[in-house]
């Protein structure tokens, strides 16, 4: 889930106005890519842009907005472009253009529910189509973009959707030639990379502790319910379960495996069921080089396939780090989830 998505969420709770700051184009060397957002209130500050001093400038004309609109003399929204040169007293070298759009009580709606795809209600997804015109501003939401499509919004209109890590689709396109109507397609799906950890030991509980706020939905089992922590990151969760080995069959395709128990016949009597499955995205089994050969001579002897045995990862973590800490080994084992495809682009 964004980081700005509750604030926002709370803001209009209260009554408040607030000021949603978005990349919605890009050229050369930036901070940040298409898809980035930055939440400004009159007294806070959610997520970035990519701070400096782009940032600063961002949230002092965002503030501006939210005063002028305050007091009835702004426009909804509004879009600036940027260059990163020496006037910023950034080096990039390249140019973003933002949108500045306000945001209030009308906009619940989009914002409730994004917020319940993102604790996890499966197969929705919610679509925001808006047209920026020079009178305002106008929204339409839907469960599919086919739905609500505006005939005039053609694909020659709108850059290709970029897919940012809080699991947005952004397309963003201008409808004239002189650039005062514009179209912004937005995309909100549940986190797109679910994760199945098992083992509630030193190492999986500091990879559940490390992967707050990373782009990742963890299911955690073991079968020691007494092991699991009395509080977890919002994207955990966790599953205490006397046979952990049947619950892989319930798991959606393309999870992630890490395979971490206290038990070396229960971490491969997992690597067979993950195996047997073939739908996964990762297979990663802690242990070292000698572990691996062990496994692999059995796996052999019950059938396995080389190419099976080459989507095994094990010892687990990214290469260069050697330390036995748990805390050091969740990150190298963290680092590695990250460089699967579609969680190695970030906006």
């Amino acid at each position: 889930m964004p980081e700005w998505l509750m604030p926002l969420h709370a803001a209009l709770l209260r009554g408040e106005a607030a000021v949603l700051v978005t990349v919605v184009a890009t050229r050369g060397s930036v901070p940040r890519n298409a898809g980035a957002r930055m939440l400004v209130t009159a007294r806070a500050v959610f997520d970035t842009i990519g701070g400096g001093h782009l940032e600063l400038q961002a949230i002092a004309q965002a503030r501006d907005c939210l005063a002028e609109y305050g007091a009835g003399h702004s426009a909804q929204w509004r879009v600036q472009r940027y260059a990163l040169g020496a006037s910023l007293g950034q080096c990039c070298g390249g140019a973003v253009e933002l949108l500045f759009e306000c945001v209030d009580s009308a906009d619940l709606p989009w914002v409730q529910h994004s917020i319940r795809l993102g604790q996890g209600a499966a197969g929705q997804t919610l679509v925001r189509l808006g047209r920026y015109t020079q009178a305002g501003r106008e929204l339409l939401c839907g469960t599919t973009l086919e739905q609500r499509r505006v005939a005039s919004c053609s694909a020659e209109q709108r850059h290709p959707a970029h897919e940012a890590p809080e699991a947005l689709q952004l397309a963003w396109g201008s409808e004239d030639k002189a650039g005062t109507d514009y179209w912004l397609e937005e995309h909100f799906v549940p986190q797109v990379q679910a994760v199945a950890l098992f083992g509630a030991g030193h190492v999986g509980r500091a990879i559940v502790r490390a992967a707050q706020g990373l782009p990742l939905q963890v299911h955690w089992f073991d079968e020691r319910a007494d092991q699991f922590p009395s509080q977890w990151p919002g994207n955990v969760v966790p599953h205490p379960s006397d046979d952990v080995v049947a619950e892989v069959k319930a798991l959606p395709a393309g999870a992630a495996y890490l395979i971490l128990t206290h038990n070396h016949a229960l971490d491969f009597a997992l690597t067979r069921a993950v195996l047997d499955r073939g739908d996964f995205a990762f297979l990663g089994l802690i242990g070292s080089a000698t572990k691996r050969r062990s496994f692999e001579q059995r796996l052999r002897t019950r059938g396995y396939t080389q190419a099976q045995l080459q989507r095994l990862v094990c010892p687990l973590g990214i290469s260069g780090v050697t330390a036995k800490q748990p805390a050091v080994i969740a990150i190298a084992i963290l680092a590695q989830l990250l460089q699967l495809p579609g969680l190695s682009a970030s906006a």
